[in-house]
This record gives C-alpha cells, structure tokens and sequence, in this order.
C-alpha cells in the first residue's frame, strides 16, 4: 500500500491553462455574490445587536464596550507588515515550488509575532494593576477589579488575535 504524504501547498495548485473563461467568470461571480451576502449579514447583525445590548447592559457599559470594539478594530488595522510580508513571500517561494522555504518563512513569522505579544505581555502585565481602568472610563457603575479583568480580557484576546 503506498503512502501519501499530506502536502497542504500543493492540493491548493490550480493549473491556469485548463480553466476555461466560463468557469472563472463564474467563480468570480460565486465569490462577489458570497462576499456581498456575508457582509449584509454582518450589517444585519450589527444593527440587530445594538438595542439588544443597550437593554442588555445599559448606557454607560454599552458605551465601554463600544469604545473598546473600537479600539480592537482599530488595531487589527495596524499590521506591522509581518502578515502583508508573509504573503508577498509566501507567493513568491510557492511559484518557484519551494516548500522548504516555504514553510520557513512561515514558522519565522509566527515565531516573531510571538516573541512581539509575548514581550508586550510581560510590558502590558502591570498596567493592569497600576492603573485605575474604572478613571479611565469615567464609570461609576464598574467596580475596579472588574474594570481590570474587562481590560485583561480585551489586551490578551488582541494579542491572540495578533498572532
């Protein structure tokens, strides 16, 4: 019985010459389609959402929670150029056939974005304590402790989300 080794890099190869126009045109249409419906979903959702959470938590943790949704957006924003180098690279070795490198390149990006939310980890870990998060946000109504926990959570799921 013969083996297969499991290759992710090669099972996504299309070979350009045998798609015919239809077949891309078509392709094309299933994706804008698809991408046009998921973001109207989204909308849907997000307008859905807000009543829901101002009866839910009430002005004042509505309006914390919205500021940091804001924030984690605006964030996600600031790529460092690991990701958009990655994938410059990444296309670049996988033309050329060069798994080897391939696959170094991507272990050498997830092992600096590491090191990066590891370091500001080991930075972030007194503000938490340090500073008075319920000042910060103007709010009577959140005690400190569960004002710090609110700002833990939302620190360290940036920095998963970051790596």
């Amino acid at each position: 019985m013969k083996k297969h080794k499991l290759n992710f890099f090669k099972s996504n190869k299309i070979d350009v010459h045998k798609v015919d126009d239809s077949l891309r045109d078509k392709n094309i249409l299933r994706q804008i389609f698809s991408s046009m419906t998921f973001k109207a979903i989204s909308i849907i959702i997000g307008l859905a959402l807000v009543p829901i959470l101002l009866k839910k938590l009430g002005q004042e943790k509505y309006g914390i929670w919205s500021l940091l949704l804001s924030m984690v957006q605006w964030v996600s924003l600031m790529d460092i150029g690991i990701g958009n180098g990655l994938r410059n690279k990444l296309t670049e070795v996988l033309s050329k056939n060069e798994q080897t490198e391939a696959r170094e390149f991507v272990s050498t990006a997830y092992y600096l974005m590491t090191i990066i939310a590891v370091s500001l980890i080991i930075v972030l870990l007194p503000m938490f304590f340090l500073f008075n998060w319920s000042h910060f946000f103007n709010s009577k109504i959140i005690s400190v402790s569960e004002s710090r926990w609110v700002i833990m959570i939302f620190v360290y799921s940036l920095l998963v989300y970051f790596v």
